[in-house]
């Protein structure tokens, strides 16, 4: 993989976010552990959004300054555009003082949560930001480069950091919005006829939107407390341009309560799919083995391990634990058994396959850790090798 396939989000792999999901593993280990995943394209064929690889291009750019990557942020990006307030790890933006607190949407309503550390995949997800500093960002954009007299980077590099190079879709099906194209960290489209350069920003609790109408001279960010399924950030940013460019106004909130509606459909339609996956069948097989026999540490070399033991609390259960995150398993079939409840990353429903070791004991069990339910590029079933007796 070249560096340029990192930043292109080219590089074969899909997410794999649950690596770092697991807050088990800091950068270096992440790092040492991606060449044990899966590959689902050969580098530089296709846009698959990937964060580790971001991750690891931050650690390159440190690795070549002679640095770490917050080092070089900070002596290359922060001082020169005078973004005091932005920090680069979780401590630094607990110090700030004044932060906001985090909240996701769910079918619930809004949830408060904890904020997430993100130091070890931060070069993709971990710079805390205010408005006054993301400002200084866009202004910086908008100035090709330049800060007062200064160059930071040489106006062609940052033009074809304004040129999408490889196909790539942010899921807006709107007639406004043209096909997006990607290039080293930005969105390419057209918005009614505009180039329009932008990026989302979403990790637990917090949303935002960064946008650049280049042609005529126009940034705007917007910044929220609240993850999810919040559609503000994008409303606002819309309404903003058009308001601001003396266009027909369009009814945003409107068009999107009907997108937020499909979505919903979508998602009871999914739910309601895994709940008919989950059920047993009439007439279930029974486990081949005794349930003391499947207790044991399984193994990836990548992805870390799984714990299973036997449920102390409820007859004929097993437990298991990935990373540290502990998860019920209920019988399906077979060797058979699904997730009972949620404990991200691991999801509930998720199908969890036991496989004999080829001397009639438990050897192995299979499962897509790696898949989200709404990712668009799947790895499957991973397998996990047992160890010890």
């Amino acid at each position: 993989m070249t560096v340029r396939q990192l930043v292109t989000h080219t590089s074969g792999l899909p997410r794999h976010d649950v690596l770092w999901y697991a807050d088990t593993f800091n950068r270096e280990q992440l790092i040492r552990r991606l060449r044990y995943l899966k590959l689902t394209e050969s580098p530089g064929t296709r846009f698959q959004y990937n964060n580790l690889m971001f991750m690891v291009a931050g650690a390159v750019a440190g690795r070549v300054a002679g640095t770490s990557w917050e080092d070089f942020t900070r002596e290359r990006v922060l001082k020169p555009l005078d973004m005091s307030d932005t920090r680069l790890s979780i401590a630094g933006f607990r110090s700030a003082g004044d932060i906001a607190q985090p909240y996701i949407l769910n079918s619930t309503g809004r949830v408060p949560v904890d904020l997430r550390d993100t130091d070890a995949i931060a070069p993709a997800g971990g710079v805390y930001s205010n408005l006054a500093d993301m400002i200084r960002y866009l202004r910086f954009h908008l100035n090709k480069g330049r800060v007062e007299e200064r160059t930071l980077i040489r106006r062609n590099t940052v033009e074809e950091l304004h040129t999408g190079v490889i196909g790539a879709s942010d899921d807006l099906k709107f007639n406004e919005l043209s096909i997006s194209r990607y290039d080293m960290g930005f969105f390419v489209t057209r918005y009614r006829g505009e180039r329009l350069v932008h990026h989302p920003g979403v990790i637990n609790g917090y949303k935002g939107r960064l946008s650049l109408v280049l042609d005529r001279d126009l940034g705007i960010v917007v910044l929220s407390n609240l993850s999810g399924s919040n559609r503000a950030p994008t409303i606002v940013t819309f309404a903003l341009i058009d308001r601001l460019l003396g266009l027909e106004p369009i009814d945003w909130p409107a068009r999107f309560r009907t997108v937020g509606r499909a979505d919903r459909e979508r998602t009871f339609a999914r739910k309601k799919r895994a709940k008919r996956e989950t059920l047993r069948p009439r007439d279930p097989a029974p486990p081949a083995y005794a349930l003391a026999d499947y207790a044991g540490r399984y193994v990836h070399p990548g992805y870390g391990s799984i714990d299973i033991a036997v449920d102390v609390n409820i007859r004929n259960r097993l437990t298991g634990s990935f990373n540290g995150k502990v998860f019920s398993l209920v019988h399906v079939n077979g060797e058979i058994r699904r997730v009972a409840k949620a404990t991200w990353p691991i999801r509930r429903g998720l199908k969890v396959t036991f496989a004999d070791d080829g001397d009639g004991k438990v050897g192995a069990l299979k499962a897509a850790v790696a898949d989200g339910p709404t990712y668009r590029f799947t790895v499957g079933d991973v397998t996990f090798r047992k160890i010890g007796s």
